[in-house]
């Protein structure tokens, strides 16, 4: 016989007050950037659970052209142009929002990714930093500004140790090493303006070949399905964890909503997340692991659809 015996209904007040505790940011596992449209050009990041429900709807609040968002160990790293439009701020937060630090200043970073340890940031060009992917340390020291030297990348996706970048105007999607390699400059081509990528495993999606649809590679560059995910309303975002996938989209409303639908193309819930402002970035946050946040790299990557042409 047990040497504890609790009352029965002390058991029963103990399961009913943990089932109304609110979800806490150790549970939380999707985060979504809004660009902001709707709310005076102020971009902020809201938070939820796997299920939907809402954590903290404004989880961070006073960016202005927020562009790319990641998870790097247990911090969240975003990137906001500012009111200069010219160089971008990254900011580091808690999975809390609590601010973390301020540091570097990409030109025109309009993607983020990381392959576990290293964050990686697609950005522009300037006199001082010629267009490419940067690659740095969370703590914010530069490992090499230029990284990958190139014209024009907007999004990028890593998947193990590899790094893939898609190019809007010139309608191609390349792959890297995550030390610089190039593999190819041109892995899948032909493209119609892609704006958004999500690797997982052996599989690449692309949004926005053609305008408005979702289609799956695999990472060596062959096409699977060219219309996984078709007639998507104003497309902006996509996320991939596990079995799932991510669409963020604006309604007829102009309101921006979540989608949610299998690897496979199926629809879960076209409207799984609903009230958003412009969601251009999704991340999906693995559950914690011995205490701690597992990295993101490889498992959801973010995408959104370039402000900038």
């Amino acid at each position: 016989m047990s040497k504890f015996n609790a009352p029965l209904h002390l058991v029963l007040a103990i399961v009913a007050t943990m089932a109304s505790m609110p979800p806490s940011s150790a549970d939380a596992q999707i985060y979504v950037l809004n660009y902001g449209q709707n709310h005076g050009g102020q971009g902020f990041v809201s938070e939820y659970t796997m299920s939907g429900a809402p954590i903290n709807t404004s989880l961070i609040t006073g960016l202005f052209l927020p562009a790319g968002m990641a998870v790097c160990g247990s911090d969240l790293f975003v990137s906001d142009t500012g009111i200069n439009d010219t160089w971008s701020t990254i900011y580091e937060y808690t999975l809390d929002g609590t601010p973390v630090n301020t540091f570097w200043a990409v030109p025109y970073c309009n993607g983020i990714a990381t392959n576990g340890s290293e964050l990686f940031f697609t950005n522009g060009s300037n006199a001082d930093v010629g267009g490419g992917v940067g690659e740095f340390m969370p703590s914010g020291a530069a490992v090499n500004v230029n990284l990958i030297l190139a014209t024009g990348p907007d999004e990028i996706a890593a998947s193990g140790d590899s790094l893939f970048v898609s190019f809007p105007e010139t309608g191609t999607v390349a792959a890297y090493r995550d030390d610089g390699t190039t593999l190819s400059n041109a892995l899948i081509g032909g493209l119609v303006y892609p704006f958004g990528l999500a690797a997982s495993g052996s599989s690449l999606y692309v949004l926005g070949s053609p305008i408005n649809t979702v289609s799956e590679y695999n990472t060596s560059g062959a096409l699977v399905d060219g219309s996984l995910i078709t007639r998507l309303h104003e497309p902006l975002s996509l996320a991939v964890s596990g079995a799932d996938m991510y669409v963020g989209y604006v309604q007829n409303s102009g309101i921006g909503a979540i989608g949610e639908y299998t690897t496979s193309g199926a629809v879960l819930n076209s409207k799984f997340i609903t009230g958003l402002d412009g969601p251009v970035v999704i991340v999906v946050v693995p559950e914690p692991a011995t205490g701690s946040i597992a990295a993101v790299a490889g498992l959801a990557l973010l995408v959104r659809r370039p402000r900038r042409r």
